[in-house]
């Protein structure tokens, strides 16, 4: 019995060190930033027959925020904020190229720092929070000057893509306003409701909006100040990768937009399931969901017409359709029927109605590129190029 007790006693011992260990080495060497996931590409030509395959690509995910120390480089990666963290909030210190300190920031009990992020390669934007009260304040690295961008409560708040824009949310008035950050434009919107989306180069933002006791739809054009409305309620909002298109949907009708101004509105009997821009923004392929197939719809944007364009099995996944890089064609995946192993690869050209079959891939497979050439891969922001 007593060999038993100091065994336990060993054994509680060397727990109570692993734990020590690892809280010391936490706060020595907190946790990374960043994962790195490793995945494994699979090219095929073709033309030829032979499949490529590229081990171990790279892919950059982020994760949440930890505690600790963090380093945050500018876009030019000429300064450098060095971020700690302890229970009373963030330390913020800003270095150049050099490794000079050129400013320090520190949180207290009336104005603790709980975020900081860089807008642009000149400026980084510090959120401070209080009972009941946030205040966002923006830093000129080059003057080392510190301006308030305002004292909010109850308030939601949001930046644009290209980041010039703060959008405020203020649920106490029940109103909605964006302000920029370099310059004295401000304007006003309607009350947002749920659902709103900003174009990536911050050019428009489009969302559902109250009309007094009714829900509808608004898009802002930034540059002009002009907002288009309408009593449609969408669920969704899919822009283009241009940034000038926009198709806002539910589950059976769409409203078209260009350089917001209305285009198109069709009602579909079925119901649709999901809008996928093609890469350069000229064409939208609609997914809808028939009694036992699914239909695609394109929607051209240069031509600005909507038109039918082929069937696909019922059982693809909507989330293998892709489109090629160079928007010429689509692809899918029709899962593995015969549990060999194997699914088919069926392609669409925009100028045709009919699929097309591609290869067989491994079902393990969830996603297939097309490409025309290895060069194409470079546009794959993930894929690394390497010689077979």
């Amino acid at each position: 019995m007593r060999m038993i007790w100091r065994y336990i006693s060993l054994l509680c011992l060397l727990n109570t060190l692993a734990i020590c260990f690892t809280l010391a080495y936490g706060n020595a060497n907190p946790a990374p930033i960043l994962n790195w996931n490793t995945s494994k590409i699979t090219l095929y030509d073709s033309s030829t027959g032979v499949d490529y395959s590229y081990p171990n690509p790279e892919m950059y995910t982020n994760t949440n925020s930890i505690s600790g120390v963090e380093i945050m480089s500018s876009p030019d990666e000429l300064h450098q904020l060095t971020i700690f963290s302890d229970p009373t909030g963030l330390t913020i210190t800003l270095t150049d190229i050099n490794d000079e300190k050129l400013l320090e920031l520190n949180s207290n009990p009336e104005a603790r720092i709980n975020n900081v992020g860089w807008i642009d390669t000149h400026h980084f934007i510090v959120m401070r929070v209080n009972i009941g009260s946030l205040n966002l304040s923006l830093v000129n690295v080059e003057t080392l000057q510190e301006r308030s961008l305002g004292t909010y409560s109850n308030t939601a708040f949001s930046f644009s893509p290209n980041r010039e824009w703060l959008l405020l949310i203020h649920n106490d008035t029940n109103e909605s306003t964006i302000t920029h950050f370099f310059d004295e434009r401000q304007y006003t919107l309607n009350p947002i409701s749920n659902v709103a989306s900003w174009s990536d180069n911050g050019h428009y933002l489009a969302s559902r909006a109250q009309f007094g006791d009714n829900i509808g739809f608004q898009s802002l054009d930034t540059v002009t100040g002009e907002i288009t409305t309408s009593d449609f309620v969408p669920n969704r909002l899919s822009w283009s990768s241009n940034d000038y298109s926009l198709i806002a949907y539910d589950r059976h009708q769409i409203y078209f937009y260009k350089h917001n101004d209305f285009i198109i509105e069709h009602t579909f009997s079925e119901t649709l399931l999901n809008v996928i821009w093609s890469y350069d923004g000229n064409y939208a392929v609609l997914i809808l969901q028939g009694d036992d197939e699914k239909l695609l719809y394109l929607v051209d944007n240069d031509r600005e017409v909507l038109h039918f364009w082929v069937n696909i099995p019922d059982n693809v996944d909507e989330r293998s359709i892709l489109w090629s890089y160079d928007s010429h064609t689509l692809n899918y995946i029709l899962p593995n029927l015969q549990n060999n192993g194997q699914s088919a690869v069926f392609i669409v050209d925009i100028h045709h109605n009919t699929s097309q079959f591609l290869t067989y891939i491994s079902a393990n497979i969830s996603r297939a590129y097309t490409l025309n050439s290895l060069d194409e891969s470079s546009l794959y922001p993930n894929f690394e190029n390497r010689t077979p």
